[in-house]
């Protein structure tokens, strides 16, 4: 026992010591923590949760210490505060609790100072089997600026050890709060009680004013016959419950004897009851207790329509402690309110409307947002149809008026892939929107992203959209809210990290998409990707409130009329951690690169760097060489796939205390003495088709609407011709006399036929819908196909109308002449089609049997060799048709599947590059296979995944690019690796469009808007 006394008299002593170093009285607004969640860094926990520290009342967080020595107990919470770090003044900490055993090392109670990223003790007790409260309490500047983090955390921790003579031992911990005094900078009510209803119990002595300050000047109840106390307050306070950040109570008194716990309660409008938001034990001594509510969605019950407010405060005795007095001091409640009004809003995705009207899970939505008038828009993230066909979309429309909401339509693959034959326009013109937008609400920034790729599966971010994102944000404040909304959620969406780029200084919360049906998240530097289910399958969408302290996002099943909560996200800024790129060394011998990267002062201490190349193999964890730098050597010698050389990318990830990620990526190139990077030329738009090269200049068009001409020898811009529409067309070159024509089709229903010096117009051709194709020279004639369903033919030299056919679909690719019929591929039901080039009379057509889903499978441009017509069936087969009637005549046996961009011919040999990255090559004749090379280096090996690239043929060679813009070039007869080369130092897919050779040079376009040249041996 007198070593017990002795240890509760340094506890008190010490306790003294902090009280009086800090004592300074400061008024000043007020407001209580509970802690958020509590990290385990030594032992376990044993029974109870985080909310077991939030009132003093006896229930216990229990954490056991390391079982084998040295025996350890650690762990730390954090709290947020809710206002920002320097109006806070002063700040207490105070912790309650006990141990197993009093033989243990003392404990260390600390704070986490972010300026020197370090834990400081600010506490430190011997520890007692009996429950002792600590106090640390502190106004100087120093310590509010290393405690408190820039965005408004503090953190606490408590760690202590024993012997291996004690073993194992517990910690009970009983409370643990937070307290800071501020200055509040957002408007600010403060409530005391008027009147009181009383509920059990009679009043003693006093008024209900007699709460009004801390003087000790009391109102006093009696407790009934049952040993219960109560009553309640109310205010009529003129609040608007929507613009509510904080509210805080503070209560304080005493009783005449020990009693059961205080309940200090507010009635909640929304369930019509007492909700209890702070217990107390009872003391016989005037104490103070305090309460804060920084959430909105937890204290916005609280005040009424009307801006009532009602509170409450009960407590009661066991039956043998008899009657007992409650001297209540003073009971204060405040609330502190904004601007900006609380709003919900619904995000839908991936409707996949089969056509016709009343489509049930969509109607199910539809009527369960209506049935919630707190729903102000709605935000569609796109496949809206299934196939892209006009009866979808207007089965949409018409299931969609019913509607109550205003909603905001973006893209998805599925609307923009199959049968738009007027490519993102038929989209457009059916929702009567852009497919992108930005708008303000209440004081958060909404963004809407096209993310869909014409005709292609997978997601980019336009060039141009990165601009208009960019410029439309030049005059926000970084502080407001922004919500990101598009199709595609996924990491590597081309020019994503472009667009976290361009908003890294500013409030991103979240981005939410679709795509994926099924709900699902990760966190990115600092911001959530967020997929949202599907309407289709699930009758499922996204409940998104954006409140005056959070962004809440709810699963919603309009099937069942079941909410879940799912993510919950902080309206304020957050900091975040940031990496640069310190220096970047290659070995040009071995390739192994040696990196230095420098993490800014950071708020969240940095613990863990390690970088890899490309995306793959095993992360290298870097060592820490001084406060803020970090350096390691990636060697690449056991990469598989082996590394090429050509231009690559680090991936470099920094951990820091919390866990979180934050990456960076650096590009860097390793030269090779075969293949040359020439230039790299940026032109504002994705580029989905391949270029064309002519007389030194290359030629290519963009999704941002222009068509260029740069020279080969600089990489500059000869000339820039701006269309009305997207440009997803081959040029093609009208070689005369008199003139050369670059030729090209643009989704504002146009062919061009441009000077190829200058870029001037010469003629334009208007069709009935976008010319989406590659128009093909042959002669004097132009033929091409538009969004109108017709085959064209024109004469090229002035674009006089020669004929035209009608088809049931669109014309993507270019057709294919010979003997004179054209050959091509149409994109409808049927086909494959022949067409006569002298007067425009169909010669054959052969109907696929193709259902919806695999249609674009066949979207190629057809091989034509030996009176037999090559082309990928709706299968994924390879087969040939007979030129003159059009009856399939041989398909490739096996098990493979073929690429949607078709095959190419050179020598007598067609080749074609199946699914799984193996190149084929066949005898033209007897259709037997002369060699396959499969070009990746295990199963699971994505560096050349193809996605829609296809072949090129030229000077006995074979050329593919994958995705990842790994090039490789085969010998044609034997299908030999000659050279490897990558292209471009991106993590994200890029490479969609079938590159260009020209002699020495080889070109490819990509969706970061870029075209690519490189020098190669011819």
């Amino acid at each position: 026992m007198k070593e017990v006394f002795i240890k509760l008299l340094l506890v008190t002593l010490l306790l003294v010591v902090f009280s009086f170093v800090y004592s300074t009285e400061i008024h000043a607004a007020v407001a209580s923590y509970q802690p958020d969640e509590v990290t385990m860094e030594y032992g376990t926990v044993y029974t109870g949760t985080v909310s077991d520290l939030y009132y003093d009342d006896e229930s216990l967080f229990v954490t056991k210490s390391t079982t084998t020595q040295t025996y350890k107990l650690a762990w730390w919470v954090s709290w947020d505060i809710h206002v920002t770090k320097s109006s806070v003044t002063r700040m207490t900490l105070t912790y309650k609790g006990k141990s197993s055993t009093d033989a243990a090392n003392d404990e260390y109670i600390s704070l986490y100072n972010f300026t020197k990223n370090t834990w400081d003790v600010v506490i430190q007790r011997p520890v007692l089997t009996e429950a002792v409260t600590s106090v640390w309490r502190s106004s100087n500047a120093t310590d509010l600026q290393d405690y408190i983090s820039p965005d408004g955390q503090v953190r606490s921790r408590i760690y202590n050890s024993a012997r291996s003579s004690v073993g194992t031992y517990y910690r009970y911990g009983d409370y643990f709060n937070l307290e800071i005094e501020y200055t509040a900078s957002n408007p600010r009510i403060t409530l005391t009680p008027e009147m009181v209803n009383m509920e059990y119990g009679t009043i003693a002595s006093g008024t209900p004013y007699d709460m009004s300050s801390e003087d000790e000047n009391y109102f006093v109840v009696n407790a009934d016959s049952t040993y219960k106390s109560a009553w309640w307050t109310s205010w009529t306070t003129g609040l608007d419950s929507k613009t509510v950040t904080a509210m805080t109570v503070t209560y304080q008194g005493k009783w005449s004897t020990v009693t059961n716990a205080l309940w200090l309660s507010f009635w909640n409008w929304d369930t019509g009851k007492w909700q209890v938001v702070l217990t107390a034990p009872s003391a016989v001594t005037n104490k103070k207790w305090i309460w804060t509510g920084s959430d909105w969605d937890k204290i916005q019950h609280f005040i009424s329509a009307s801006g009532e407010v009602r509170c409450r405060v009960y407590n009661s005795a066991p039956s043998g402690a008899g009657g007992f007095q409650r001297y209540t001091d003073s009971l204060e409640v405040s609330f502190e309110y904004g601007a900006n009004r609380a709003f919900t809003f619904a995000t839908i995705a991936d409707v996949h409307h089969p056509g016709g009207v009343n489509y049930q899970q969509l109607v199910q939505v539809i009527n369960d947002i209506n049935n919630n008038p707190e729903i102000a828009f709605v935000i569609n993230n796109g496949d809206t149809a299934s196939y892209s066909k006009e009866e979808e979309f207007n089965g949409y429309l018409y299931d969609i008026a019913a509607l109550h909401a205003p909603i905001y339509e973006s893209p998805g693959n599925h609307d923009v892939r199959w049968y738009c034959s007027n490519g993102l326009d038929d989209f457009r013109m059916k929702m009567n929107q852009q497919g992108y937008v930005m708008f303000d609400y209440e004081g958060t920034r909404m963004i809407v992203l096209d993310t869909s790729v014409f005709m292609e599966n997978d997601g980019a971010m336009e060039p141009y959209l990165l601009t208009w994102v960019e410029n439309s944000l030049s005059s926000l404040s970084t502080d407001i809210p922004i919500l990101l909304f598009g199709h595609h959620p996924e990491l590597n969406v081309p020019l994503r990290r472009e667009l976290l780029a361009i908003l890294a200084d500013y409030n991103v919360k979240v981005f939410l998409g679709g795509h994926q049906h099924t709900w699902g998240h990760s966190v990115d530097n600092g911001v959530t990707w967020a997929a949202v289910d599907d309407v289709k399958g699930n009758s499922a969408y996204a409940l998104v409130s954006v409140t005056p302290t959070h962004i809440k996002v709810r699963k919603r099943d309009a099937a069942t009329k079941i909410t879940r909560e799912w993510l919950s996200i902080p309206r304020k800024k957050t900091l975040r951690n940031r990496l640069t790129m310190g220096s970047l060394a290659v070995n040009q011998s071995t390739g192994n690169v040696t990196v230095t990267v420098e993490a800014e002062p950071s708020f969240r201490e940095i613990v863990k760097v390690e970088a890899r190349v490309r995306g793959y193999a095993n992360f290298v964890e870097f060592q820490k060489t001084s406060p803020l730098l970090w350096t390691g050597t990636i060697d690449v010698s056991f990469y598989q796939p082996s590394l090429p050389k050509g231009k690559h990318f680090v991936e470099i990830v920094a951990t820091d205390i919390d866990g979180d990620s934050w990456t960076l990526y650096e590009e860097y190139i390793w030269t090779s003495t075969e293949v040359t990077s020439l230039w790299e030329f940026a032109s504002g738009g994705s580029i989905q088709s391949p270029p064309t090269f002519f007389n030194d200049r290359v030629y290519v068009g963009t999704n941002n609407g222009n068509i260029y001409a740069i020279n080969i020898g600089t990489g500059e811009e000869s000339w820039c011709f701006p269309t009305g529409g997207e440009v997803v067309s081959t040029p093609a070159i009208y070689n005369n006399q008199e003139q050369n024509l670059v030729i090209v089709g643009s989704a504002d229903r146009k062919l061009y036929a441009l000077h190829a010096e200058t870029g001037s117009l010469v003629w334009s051709y208007t069709t009935g819908g976008a010319v989406l194709s590659s128009p093909l020279v042959h002669g004097d004639k132009v033929y091409f196909g538009s969004g109108d369903k017709k085959v064209y033919c024109l004469d090229a030299i002035n674009g006089n109308f020669n004929w035209s056919y009608q088809t049931e679909g669109l014309m993507r690719q270019r057709p294919v002449i010979y003997n004179d019929v054209l050959y091509t591929v149409i994109r409808d039901m049927k086909l494959w089609y022949a067409i006569n080039i002298n007067d425009g009379s169909l010669k054959w057509l052969t109907n696929a049997d193709t259902g919806n889903s695999w249609m674009p499978v066949c979207d190629n441009s057809p091989v034509v060799t030996n009176d037999q017509v090559w082309v990928v069936k709706p299968d994924y087969t390879f087969s040939t048709l007979h030129a003159e009637t059009g009856a399939i005549t041989w398909t490739h046996p096996g098990s493979d599947q073929f690429s949607a961009r078709g095959a190419v011919a050179y020598g007598g040999i067609v080749f074609n590059a199946s699914r799984k990255d193996i190149v084929f090559a066949w005898d033209s004749k007897n259709k037997s296979v002369l060699w396959q090379v499969d070009l990746k280096q295990a199963e699971n090996d994505i560096q050349y995944k193809g996605v829609n690239s296809g072949l090129v043929a030229e000077n006995g060679k074979i050329y593919r690019i994958s995705a990842r813009g790994r090039v490789n070039c085969l010998k044609a007869d034997t299908g030999e690796i000659i050279w490897e080369y990558a292209i471009s130092g991106l993590p994200e897919i890029n490479f969609w469009s079938t590159p260009h050779v020209y002699g020495s040079y080889f070109f490819a376009g990509g969706l970061d808007g870029k075209l690519y040249a490189l020098q190669i041996p011819e």
